[in-house]
């Protein structure tokens, strides 16, 4: 199975909840353009309409929660939409390594974990490993398994810098995870794994954790010590010797044992290198017996990146496969160890499962290791060379939007260096705040700033700041990654702001015809809006026709309104989105205030008649997840409130008035 078709739901699986997803490196227009959207299920408008595809992925991201745990060393500053979250994680001397994605629509929960980083490389290159797990009723996976996962995510959770407490991706991603791990509470799981199932446990290093090989041991039975060990890694140690006793160590001591190691080598001209310290080949007892196995591909641009460990003995296998290299930061054996995530697997060997693990690390080709030469190759899964990440004083930078947006900054006073400046990414990238200010104001611990100015204008959104700041008189650089405080409130896209009331109808109508394309669809919807002035000016002067338009626009509103919202978000995109009834209210009265092609009264109709349609929706069934029916009833009540207020601003012909007036009698008793 390729690991793109992870993220598409299953029939069934119902709409999408929440995301969240880690990786050391990240590849976001991969994320972005393929991953996203199969997990969204969103539809394809086509190319020639970049418009109401950027609305399209806006309302699907208004729906589900996606959060992005990334190493801070990995936060680059490309671009990016806001309403999903980019969570740097920081930990002290070490990285974020793991690779876990979890999925969640309404029925369905998949979890994926392995050794592939989000990346084309390991979504399409490399050679991987990655294990999916799924529940949803009648499953037969015990509920330990999803438990451990989320357990092990909302720990990586408590790396990132910035509080749980207040508005942010912090707390929405502990949310997202509560709202999964409630899911799996609310399915009748097994306690216990059926027989001949493995058991399956997960194992979470980093500082603070156990080591890889302490969940390895504990998994192992009491009849007997393993008598082989297998290692799959891409990478070594330049100095194995600690790997290497602590792998020994949980194998048989006396008697027959053996370790095989399946790792990279390239076969260069005449020579085989193979991709390791030459120490490897000599860091084990000489009582054991030592063997190398080339991982072979029959393409040749195809390289090892699976990781995994496994120990054997006649009887039993224990396995870990994850994103644990064979280093001493990988299995969590060194000072600084990362934070990296296994799933260990113990079963008997005599079982269907036991044989599907033997088979999961691939038999190589033999070789002498004499008749190699040695030469560790480039480690892809360390930060770039002069990386610094920036001083943990620079906690959070949170885009607060809405009428009159600012950037909250969030500093740790007495972890912040002497000198810093705060500036948009960019050679000459306009200041947003420095240490000067900063002093100036008092050293706030919060400091709100207006949006600086990008050519001469306010920038509407930001993505990262650029830090700068002066260490031991040596000027360093990273970057300080942007979120959003409430993303229901983030602007729409630039080419939808101030749509006139006919383009609004027509992307309405657009949208909802192209709603129900399946992913991957072919079909190309055009962007031209109506320029002929006189076909407008015809259509817009008979109330008929205009009203015929209007209620495709407000079928396109119902058929939106009432799908099932989980998260207050996915309700207020709904109702004050660019393709909302508000805008649609807002849209009506502009026409009304600047144009005399309206006949009397047609803006309050049309007004009247959106009340009446919002009205007569069956919100109840709106209301999921941990969204209420009195959150829904509040929100529409209060927008009801506004359309017949802006109704009672615009004069109403005598023709028209007493239909208006009795409307908003029904609609607003």
């Amino acid at each position: 199975m390729k690991l793109l078709d992870c993220w598409l739901p299953p029939p069934g699986a119902g709409a999408p909840v929440g995301c969240i997803a880690t990786s050391f490196t990240f590849d976001q227009e991969l994320f972005e353009q393929e991953c996203l959207p199969r997990f969204l299920n969103r539809p394809v408008t086509g190319v020639d309409d970049a418009v109401s595809d950027a609305l399209a992925a806006d309302e699907a991201l208004s729906e589900a929660h996606v959060g992005v745990l990334l190493d801070q060393s990995a936060c680059r500053p490309d671009p990016r939409n806001l309403r999903w979250d980019l969570l740097a994680v920081q930990v002290p001397n070490a990285l974020l390594h793991a690779k876990v994605v979890l999925l969640h629509w309404e029925r369905f929960l998949r979890v994926v974990v392995g050794s592939a980083n989000m990346t084309n490389a390991g979504y399409r290159r490399q050679a991987e490993i990655a294990m999916a797990f799924e529940a949803h009723d009648g499953t037969d996976l015990p509920r330990v398994v999803f438990e451990g996962i989320i357990d092990a995510v909302t720990e990586m959770v408590g790396w990132v810098p910035g509080t749980d407490s207040g508005p942010g991706p912090k707390r929405r991603t502990r949310e997202t995870l509560a709202r999964m791990r409630a899911f799996v509470a609310s399915l009748d799981l097994p306690a216990e794994p059926r027989r001949g199932d493995p058991r399956i446990t997960t194992a979470l290093t980093g500082p603070g954790q156990p080591p890889l090989f302490s969940a390895l041991a504990g998994a192992w039975p009491q009849s007997g010590p393993p008598r082989q060990a297998y290692v799959m890694s891409p990478y070594y140690d330049e100095n194995p010797g600690q790997t290497a006793a602590a792998l020994e160590g949980i194998v048989a001591q006396r008697g027959e044992r053996s370790i095989t190691f399946l790792m990279q080598v390239d076969e260069q001209s005449e020579k085989r290198v193979a991709r390791a310290s030459s120490e490897l080949a000599t860091a084990f007892n000489p009582r054991a017996d030592v063997g190398f196995q080339a991982f072979e591909s029959e393409d040749r641009d195809r390289r090892m990146h699976a990781k995994g460990l496994m120990l054997c003995s006649d009887d039993h296998l224990v396995a870990s496969f994850g994103s644990s290299n064979f280093t001493r930061a990988g299995t969590g054996i060194g000072a600084n160890p990362h934070v990296e995530l296994n799933m260990v697997f113990s079963v008997r060997r005599d079982t269907d499962a036991g044989d599907l693990l033997w088979r999961a690390i691939p038999d190589g080709k033999t070789f002498d290791p004499a008749d190699a030469d040695w030469m560790s190759q480039p480690d892809d899964e360390v930060p770039e060379a002069g990386y610094q990440p920036p001083p943990p004083g620079f906690v959070e930078a949170l885009f607060d939007p809405g009428d009159h947006p600012v950037l909250r900054l969030i500093f740790d006073a007495a972890s912040l260096p002497q000198r810093w400046h705060l500036a948009v990414p960019g050679e000459n990238g306009a200041t947003v705040y420095d240490s000067g200010q900063w002093h100036a104001d008092g050293c706030p611990d919060t400091v709100p700033c207006p949006l600086p100015r990008v050519d001469g204008t306010e920038a509407r959104l930001l993505h990262l700041l650029q830090v700068t700041w002066v260490s031991a008189g040596v000027e360093e650089r990273s970057w300080l990654v942007v979120n959003v405080t409430d993303p229901a409130k983030l602007p729409p896209p630039e080419d939808a702001a101030g749509w006139s009331l006919e383009d609004l109808m027509a992307h309405l109508g657009r949208h909802h015809r192209s709603h129900g394309n399946a992913l991957g669809a072919s079909t190309v919807v055009s962007t031209a809006l109506e320029d002929d002035p006189l076909k407008r000016y015809t259509s817009s002067g008979f109330l008929l026709q205009r009203v015929r338009r209007f209620a495709d626009s407000l079928a396109s509103l119902s058929d939106r309104l009432q799908r099932p919202a989980h998260r207050i978000e996915a309700l207020r995109w709904r109702l004050f989105g660019p393709l909302g009834p508000e805008a649609l209210a807002r849209a009506i009265c502009d026409e009304a205030a600047r144009s005399d092609e309206a006949l009397d009264g047609e803006p309050a109709f049309l007004l009247a008649e959106l009340a009446l349609m919002l009205s007569r929706l069956d919100w109840t069934a709106v209301a999921a997840g941990d969204l209420t029916s009195a959150h829904v009833a509040e929100s529409v009540a209060a927008l009801q409130v506004r359309i017949r207020e802006d109704a009672e601003a615009i004069s109403t012909g005598p023709a028209l008035a007493g239909y208006v007036a009795a409307a908003f009698a029904e609609a607003c008793p």
